[in-house]
């Protein structure tokens, strides 16, 4: 099976053709991210990881539900077929660049059971409000270079100073 009805050629891809099979609506689902999100120096610093989850979090929202997104680290990690680890500093890079905020933090009740994380989207609006774009803001974090590094004493080697 083709990807494009008979006759389709290069020029017609970007058109609606309904006539010739093409619709004016998705007939799949799918995940929808703006290609200026994907321009952003925040989201070329984050590593891929980071950008999957992302996906995957968007794969969630369903065009009302921001701020009740609902994804754990352990279901994330299954998803993902990455380990807790991974997948946990991921969520905090998808923070610390500004795409995600939690709304309702994870949380052990009484009864025993957890409930995990909510999650709002930055790139949506939330509550009635216009998006935050967080990420729009996000700044590098300065790193020490190896000089800078090399004059402090190193645990490893017991050069500890005391």
């Amino acid at each position: 099976m083709t990807p494009f009805p008979i006759g389709a050629g290069a020029s017609d891809m970007g058109k609606n053709r309904s006539r010739e099979g093409w619709d004016a609506a998705p007939s799949q689902p799918f995940v929808s991210v703006i290609k200026a999100t994907l321009q952003e120096p925040a989201w070329k610093a984050l590593p891929y990881g980071a950008r999957c989850l992302y996906i995957t979090l968007k794969t969630l929202f369903n065009g009302k539900n921001n701020g009740r997104i609902y994804l754990g680290v352990r279901k994330a990690a299954q998803e993902l077929n990455a380990s807790r680890s991974s997948t946990e500093r991921w969520f905090h890079d998808l923070q610390d660049a500004g795409f995600i905020r939690p709304t309702q933090k994870a949380f052990l009740g009484v009864d025993g059971h957890a409930s995990a994380t909510y999650w709002r989207l930055t790139e949506v609006g939330f509550a009635g409000e216009q998006p935050t774009r967080e990420y729009r803001q996000w700044q590098p974090k300065k790193t020490k270079s190896r000089t800078e590094n090399r004059d402090r004493p190193s645990r490893k080697l017991g050069h500890l100073s005391r």
